[in-house]
């Protein structure tokens, strides 16, 4: 890149930050009552200033773009005196400007280790109320369907009530008034089963093999989301190391605090039920499976190991939560296709290694699970959703559980449901969305959603996950390049399954946070290499660094702590359990602020 072409795409660069922090004023001055920003309907002296910081903010851009440019030498001075500030700086606490390989590198795994420690405890202090000494009850159905496979059956050893079998209908909700029942299972033939997957209940049952013990969910929900923050702060730490030594070594566990503590993780932790096990589980192996994957192709010839693994951990996330099917496929396609653009149809003896890597373990799997479900409902092809036990009759309206309607609804309650503003910490909570129109649309009948909050107002650091998608576009259509870079097919392969995956949420009849986990924890990696993109693209000039580091810390401010407020009171737990922790937690900010 000549210095010509580097200067004239800083300059559209500063010309970008100015419209869009202008725009952003502007609009937080119009809709900050509408978006729940501002309580009181009048402007205020804050809503009025924003406004005129928003117009003088594109007036500079007017000029500096149309006019006599006099704005755009004050903002060439301003990042020259950027660099001067940073060079006496340095010079006066004498850091070198250039720290020593070994140092850096101690410091950069150093940083990564501690980032995943602190998200781990942080996991365990959400699922412990806040006790850090025992772990509430939960429920304990995987631990029902081990003791079951110990015993070599597949149904619940819990006997079903003569009343219930009795029913005309025992999947009819208000039928079953009154009838004391497992909740939430699978009902079929007069036994018990789970429709989520078994592989949860595999792991335990061969430990209890070794050494008998029961394991509630509490205990799976928190040993998983810790493989899950292990899994992305590895593939975080890979990545990054690779393809991005230059940045600054602070925005390597940045990224691993965003991965670990956005949204709906910890706030699932703090009901760690069967529900929470089975989706973190799942992305917990769905991301085991990626990171395999990138290491298989970080060398110059595919690793068939790393590839097995990858395959293995896949083939596990289908066995914890079905709906990863849609990611797990369009995932191995991706490396199927990278395969054959390295090799071609080359029949080698490491070409049939690769293939068989990624084969085998899918194969056997879908075998195995096949017959699992065979065994229970006599069919490959069912999981058991038909015969729940739940409030919606499923046998009735199976066809309906998943349709393009739902699209809108969800979409509407996704985005842009506000969270409700309590008066004491953590001063805001997730609420119900609305189950009655979206953009104006009546929503179908049968849709329902639980408390949710939208990703605008929980997950703003979200909006860079679009720039490794187009960054991949402009090289493939403006420049007319082949996709050759690993990590540029990395991040194309990541987007299409989060894609997929996330419109198999929002085509999905209700809407909850926890749902959101299944297209979050692929999302927030993209996000996060996105930023690292764009700040590898601005760091050549000090000023437009600075501020786009600053845009990206906030976002990220506000997507790690959000979240977490809103995760504090998702359930009544750590008011039981620690009922100190709300109370000193709000003096202590009042009294600050």
């Amino acid at each position: 890149m000549n210095d010509k072409y580097a200067d004239k795409m800083m300059r559209n660069i500063r010309h970008a930050i100015l419209v869009l922090l202008g725009c952003s004023f502007i609009l937080f001055a119009i809709f900050a009552f509408n978006l729940g920003l501002d309580p009181n309907p009048s402007w205020g002296k804050s809503r009025t200033l924003s406004f005129s910081l928003g117009i003088l903010l594109l007036a500079v851009f007017a000029d500096s773009r149309f006019g006599s440019a006099w704005t755009e030498r004050m903002v060439g001075h301003l990042s020259a005196w950027f660099v001067d500030i940073r060079e006496k700086i340095f010079n006066r606490l004498h850091i070198p400007k250039e720290i020593d390989p070994h140092i850096r590198s101690r410091l950069i795994y150093g940083s990564a280790v501690f980032s995943f420690l602190v998200v781990a405890s942080l996991y365990v202090w959400f699922v412990s109320a806040g006790t850090l000494k025992t772990l509430p009850e939960s429920t304990d159905y995987y631990n029902l369907l081990a003791n079951a496979f110990v015993h070599g059956q597949v149904s619940l050893e819990v006997k079903v009530p003569p009343q219930l079998l009795a029913l005309p209908d025992p999947y009819d909700y208000k039928s079953r008034n009154g009838i004391e029942y497992l909740w939430d299972t699978s009902l079929y033939k007069g036994k018990y089963y789970l429709y989520w997957g078994p592989m949860p209940a595999v792991i335990v049952a061969a430990v209890k093999l070794v050494y008998p013990l029961d394991v509630g969910d509490q205990v799976i929900t928190l040993v998983v989301a810790i493989g899950l923050i292990f899994f992305q702060a590895l593939l975080i730490t890979t990545i990054w190391t690779r393809s991005f030594q230059r940045l600054p070594v602070w925005t390597l566990p940045l990224g691993i605090f965003l991965a670990g503590l956005v949204v709906p993780i910890t706030y699932m932790l703090n009901t760690p039920d069967v529900y929470e096990a089975a989706i973190i589980g799942a992305q917990a192996f769905l991301m085991g499976g990626i990171y395999f994957a990138y290491r298989a192709f970080e060398a110059e010839k595919i690793s068939p190991r790393w590839l097995a693994w990858a395959s293995i951990f896949w083939v596990c996330a289908i066995a914890t939560r079905a709906i990863v099917i849609c990611a797990v496929f369009v995932l191995a396609l991706f490396v199927l296709i990278g395969i054959l653009r390295r090799y071609g149809l080359a029949w080698t003896s490491h070409f049939n290694a690769l293939i068989l890597a990624l084969g085998l373990p899918m194969v056997l799997g879908a075998i195995g699970l096949g017959g699992y479900n065979a065994v229970r409902f006599d069919s490959v092809f069912e999981f058991g959703h038909r015969y729940q036990l739940t409030t919606y009759n499923n046998y009735k309206y199976e066809s309906e559980m998943f349709s393009s309607r739902y699209i809108l609804a969800n979409l509407n309650n996704y985005l842009f449901n506000p969270p409700e503003k309590i008066r004491s910490f953590p001063y805001v909570r997730a609420k119900i969305g609305n189950e009655t129109e979206a953009f104006g649309s009546p929503t179908p009948d049968l849709y329902q959603t639980e408390p949710v909050t939208g990703v605008v107002y929980v997950l703003p650091f979200m909006v860079f996950a679009f720039v490794p998608v187009l960054q991949v576009a402009i090289k493939k259509v403006w420049h007319k390049e082949e996709i050759r870079a690993e990590l540029d097919w990395f991040n194309l392969a990541l987007s299409c399954a989060a894609f997929i995956v996330t419109v198999s949420v929002l085509m999905f009849f209700s809407g909850a946070m926890r749902y959101t986990a299944d297209a979050t924890s692929m999302l927030i990696v993209l996000a996060v290499i996105g930023f690292w993109i764009s700040y590898q693209a601005v760091e050549s000039d000090g000023f437009v660094r600075f501020v786009y580091a600053s845009i990206g810390i906030l976002l990220a401010g506000v997507s790690i702590i959000v979240p977490n407020l809103l995760a504090l009171i998702s359930s009544q737990k750590i008011i039981f359990y620690s009922p100190k922790v709300f109370p000193a937690l709000d003096s202590l900010l009042k009294s600050i602020f």
